[in-house]
């Protein structure tokens, strides 16, 4: 590991340590720099913090940085070089603002830490062995096509974004861990893409408004796909779920919004001896007291 940190110093020549597998830059001048692309094909876990130029001068290495941003992909995937070792990325707190096509560099990354930024949008990760990204503490809004951009994610952390709704997660199949707390959620039917996820374990969305409403913890579990249910481990918002929340969610399976676009009323499916009836029910804005749908015989 070789550590290199602070600016204002002398410049620092990275070729001499060829075989070096991971390297931490914090609060660097890029100018300083020399022989980064030396140490590229070799290269395991890069850590770069505090880092005030563009992130494209890391990743596109020599005189080619500036291609990112004025290329197209095909130019840089022809004219820079791959990171074809590195699977570890830790790019938190840079003032990233733009995910360019520079990171389409990183063909064999597993873990993406991008944290503590100020990323807007999600783009350009579609990164076949990324399986582990961290987005938290960015300006995210929208999730929406983030199952298309993605690939095969297993861990999605987005904590601490202004995220209203979970629409563009229902294609991510592989998502076993998913965090979206402190968001701005406010609706159950906000989050209804979580139904087509099976392999979830572990979700979380501790301080989101809806958290706050009467049968939250049941409507959502409600929601969730019956094999992630099946996790004996499972999670909701750090505690596991228990026989009472599963009990009291069969009311609220298959919930959905009304369609009359009436933000006070929901509409949620009901299993009778006859088959199945709609019940509509004043939503958890109103002051009417819990809902328990009746069964019309």
């Amino acid at each position: 590991e070789v550590v290199v940190g602070s600016r204002g110093g002398f410049p620092f020549d990275l070729s001499f340590f060829k075989t070096i597998e991971e390297l931490v830059l914090i609060n660097v001048d890029p100018a300083l720099i020399r022989g980064l692309e030396a140490i590229q094909p070799h290269l395991k876990k890069l850590s770069v913090h505090e880092f005030r130029e563009q992130i494209e001068t890391i990743l596109v290495t020599g005189d080619l940085w500036s291609i990112s941003t004025s290329s197209s992909l095909s130019d840089i995937r022809e004219r820079a070089p791959p990171w074809a070792q590195l699977t570890s990325v830790d790019f938190r707190d840079n003032k990233i603002k733009d995910l360019s096509s520079a990171f389409k560099l990183l063909v064999k990354v597993q873990t993406l830490d991008l944290s503590q930024n100020e990323i807007t949008e999600i783009q350009n990760l579609d990164l076949v062995n990324l399986t582990d990204l961290n987005l938290s503490f960015n300006e995210i809004v929208s999730l929406a096509d983030v199952d298309r951009k993605l690939g095969n994610i297993s861990s999605l952390n987005v904590s601490n974004n202004k995220i209203k709704s979970l629409q563009g997660i229902g294609r991510l199949y592989s998502l076993v861990d998913f965090n979206a707390g402190n968001n701005c959620i406010e609706h159950v039917n906000d989050m209804s893409s979580l139904a087509k996820l099976p392999c979830l374990k572990n979700v979380n969305f501790d301080e989101n408004p809806v958290t706050s409403s009467k049968h939250y913890r049941e409507m959502l579990v409600g929601q969730l796909h019956k094999d992630a249910l099946a996790e004996p481990d499972f999670l909701l918002d750090g505690k596991p779920i228990s026989k009472r929340d599963m009990m009291e969610s069969e009311k609220y399976r298959n919930w959905t919004a009304a369609p009359t676009g009436d933000q006070n009323l929901q509409q949620l499916s009901v299993t009778s001896k006859r088959g199945k009836r709609l019940v509509r029910l004043a939503s958890e804005d109103a002051v009417s007291p819990a809902p328990v749908p009746a069964v019309i015989p």
